[in-house]
């Protein structure tokens, strides 16, 4: 106000300062007259320059350029009317208009208004603006948030907000929270108007989509949204077109989305096939077969706790078989379709949800009632066909046994799948099988066969040991075979020159009795003519001479000489000389 009185009162001087001035002045001691004309012009000037000085003081500003001029005027206005809280231009009060950064020159603006320089509004990456508005129309009965506008940019202009940019300057905008949001980025907002909040962006990671539940929007009057073989009785919201009230058929693919949170509910699904793990939570007992030296076999127990994994949907069942208790390890894979994620956040509200309430109770259900069914066998029977009996093939039916979890393990996944399939596909959840881990069998019902099978093993392997020590003695044999070869040869030698002597020997015997057998008959022949006694003397002189031929040494001769007379082998004897051969023949004829 000081500056606006100056620039009155030196705009006074201007126009009325000269005229006191008079137009010539004389001195008294010399008649040489003055004019005064340069004083007025010079006081106009002053006035003037005064006054523009005064004038640019209060009309020109220069607002930073991180910063945002927000007026308020304070005189020379009306009054807002009750309940506004930014005036219309003209208004004392909060102004919608701002000035951006740079040079404004805007007459008397620095007297009728306080001007306030606050900084640009700045949204960060990964965060949103949450706007409330100040001032507005009131909010519609039944809302708790303003409609969305087509463009972010439209409503934080304040003017356009406030509708003071049309001739009957009615608001456009809604005071209150607002449902459209401001995405990262610099934002020259007015701050008398709206107060921001930051909210964090959604992203949707790879493999995810979101499904969104508007708590804003109109009601949905047409058809039931829903996957074949559902009925809307299932879910406790209902599935939507977007941008009405309830879940919305449309879901958000991967990526980073900036949605009011404040309006929206959001719900991740994972959309990738996965495994929902049954373990743990029992103490596993077994026992090892010991084989000691003696070949006795001995038992040794064992005993451990497993725990649930931490990344474990539960616990193993507990099926009641043939009076036992038999924890049984599974496992589930599981896949819900970007397709069906709405409907399995309208049915239950997620997929944390489906497992604990839907697919875990079913499942364990399913299972145990599968064990607990009788089972179809073949066997043979003899049956009365008129008078005879014959053998056929008939079918019967028993309980399950502890023993069917473990060999008859693929049918009984198949058994369980088949009935689950349906009643997870009314969740929204696709299950693409079933597989069972090794079942906690008692350690007792086990160990009959174990036994048994360790003996026949036993037996396989004694088999085998004396197979390898056949095979050993065997291998010995003919190394020490291989380690006598020069000796067995010399020995085979040997025993084909006897067989060959003995075959010679056999034929000079054959030749000798052939040779005794002529001679037999020429000495029967001689003793025919000569008599048998001079046959016999003739023959054992024959064999005398022939022996003292081959040796001469066994001729001796005497000192005294012996002579005879009598029968012819003296003769023979005279004929000798003397010597033990003729004393010998001499002998003979005696």
């Amino acid at each position: 106000m000081i500056l606006l009185f100056l620039i009155v009162l030196f705009l006074i001087i201007a126009i009325i300062g000269p005229r006191f001035v008079k137009d010539k002045v004389s001195r008294y001691d010399d008649e040489k007259v003055t004019s005064m004309a340069p004083v007025r012009w010079a006081i106009r000037g002053a006035g003037i320059t005064i006054a523009i000085t005064c004038f640019l003081l209060t009309s020109c500003l220069v607002i930073d350029s991180d910063s945002v001029g927000h007026l308020k005027r304070v005189y020379m206005g009306d009054e807002m009317p009750q309940g506004r809280i930014i005036a219309a231009p003209g208004q004392k009060g909060p102004q919608a208009r701002i000035l951006p950064p740079g040079f404004h020159l805007i007459p008397f603006i620095r007297v009728t208004h306080d001007i306030e320089e606050l900084p640009i509004l700045e949204i960060t990456q990964g965060t949103y603006g949450f706007i409330v508005a100040k001032d507005g129309n009131a909010m519609p009965e039944g809302q708790f948030i303003a409609p969305a506008w087509e463009s972010a940019n439209d409503m934080i202009d304040a003017m356009k907000f406030m509708g003071y940019d049309i001739e009957d300057g009615k608001p456009k905008g809604i005071k209150g929270p607002q449902l459209t949001v401001l995405p990262p980025g610099h934002y020259r907002i007015n701050r008398y108007l709206f107060d921001v909040f930051e909210g964090e962006s959604t992203p949707v990671p790879a493999g995810h989509v979101a499904v969104i539940k508007s708590n804003v929007g109109d009601d949905y009057t047409g058809n039931p949204i829903l996957p074949s073989g559902v009925d809307a009785s299932e879910l406790s919201v209902p599935i939507v077109p977007k941008d009405y009230r309830g879940v919305w058929e449309t879901v958000y693919n991967p990526g980073e989305y900036y949605l009011n949170l404040k309006a929206y509910e959001v719900t991740i699904v994972d959309t990738r096939v996965q495994t929902w793990k049954y373990l743990g939570g029992y103490t596993r007992k077994w026992i090892d077969l010991i084989v000691e030296d003696n070949g006795n076999i001995t038992q040794d127990p064992h005993q451990e706790v497993v725990v649930v994994p931490d990344d474990a949907a539960d616990s193993a069942i507990v099926l009641r078989v043939e009076g036992w208790d038999v924890f049984q390890d599974s496992r589930v894979q599981v896949q819900v379709t970007p397709e069906n994620a709405p409907f399995v956040v309208a049915s239950v509200g997620g997929l944390q949800q489906v497992e604990d309430k839907i697919i875990t109770p079913n499942y364990r259900s399913i299972l145990r009632n599968v064990v607990a069914e009788e089972v179809e066998y073949e066997t043979t029977e003899m049956v009365k066909e008129g008078d005879v009996y014959v053998e056929k093939k008939v079918m019967k039916k028993r309980p399950r046994q502890v023993l069917d979890l473990l060999y008859h393990r693929e049918e009984l996944e198949k058994a369980v799948a088949r009935d689950l399939i349906p009643t997870s596909g009314k969740a929204g959840v696709t299950v693409q099988w079933v597989r069972f881990g090794d079942p906690a069998v008692p350690p007792s019902l086990l160990l009959p066969g174990k036994r048994k099978q360790l003996a026949d093993s036993l037996i396989a392997t004694y088999r085998q040991e004396k197979i390898a020590q056949e095979e050993r003695v065997k291998t010995e044999k003919e190394r020490a075979r291989a380690d006598q070869q020069a000796v067995l040869m010399k020995s085979e030698i040997g025993i084909q020159v006897a067989e060959n002597n003995k075959e010679a020997r056999t034929k000079q015997g054959e030749g000798e009795k052939s040779y005794l057998s002529l001679v037999a008959q020429g000495q029967e022949r001689q003793a025919n003519v000569l008599g048998k006694d001079k046959a016999f003397e003739l023959a054992y002189i024959e064999k005398v001479l022939d022996a003292a031929v081959k040796n001469p040494q066994i001729i001796k001769v005497p000192t005294t000489l012996v002579a005879g007379s009598g029968s012819s082998l003296e003769g023979a004897a005279a004929i000798l000389g003397a010597n033990n051969l003729t004393m010998g023949l001499k002998q003979e004829t005696k």
